[in-house]
């Protein structure tokens, strides 16, 4: 084999894998279930954040402590303050920072809470305004969601791929 061969095949083949990490995007949860599938959606101001551990893959658990300014489903008040965990070196999962207000979706795990769905259970809110995946959402259209039964999965006569 050439050189000149070589060459072009190495720089297929790069540009072959290359393409395929694009296809590496969030699949979006439907807005409608991140609001029917999380115990706990509240808006709150972020008090304490400290790392307490690092697991063996080099991501860091972080202990986050906030207040709930607007409770707005599950069982808790104006006030309280909530354990939330959350993971640091992850893609699409979300940190936090002291001193902010979001927006979360939370899910209950054992003694404390963690964002459902990652980023997207996790909304900023900046000047009022709801922000990152929750950009043009209201809580008029949580509350909405809310009570709208989630719609039937629809049947398909597709049989599962089995190997």
């Amino acid at each position: 084999m050439s050189m000149a061969r070589l060459k072009i095949l190495s720089a297929i083949f790069i540009l072959i894998a290359a393409s395929q990490s694009t296809y590496a995007m969030i699949k979006e949860v439907p807005f409608p279930n991140l609001v029917h599938s999380s115990d706990l959606i509240v808006i709150a101001d972020v008090e304490i954040i400290k790392t307490v551990g690092t697991m063996a893959s080099d991501i860091n658990v972080i202990a986050n402590l906030v207040k709930v300014e607007t409770p707005i489903k599950g069982e808790t008040k104006t006030g309280d303050k909530l354990k939330i965990k959350t993971y640091g070196r992850i893609e699409d999962f979300p940190t936090f920072k002291t001193g902010s207000k979001l927006l979360l979706f939370l899910k209950k795990i054992n003694d404390h809470y963690e964002v459902n769905h990652g980023i997207q259970g996790c909304w900023p809110i900046k000047n009022g305004i709801i922000t990152g995946m929750g950009t043009g959402k209201t809580v008029e259209d949580i509350k909405t969601a809310l009570n709208t039964p989630l719609p039937k999965p629809k049947k398909t006569n597709r049989k599962p791929i089995r190997f």
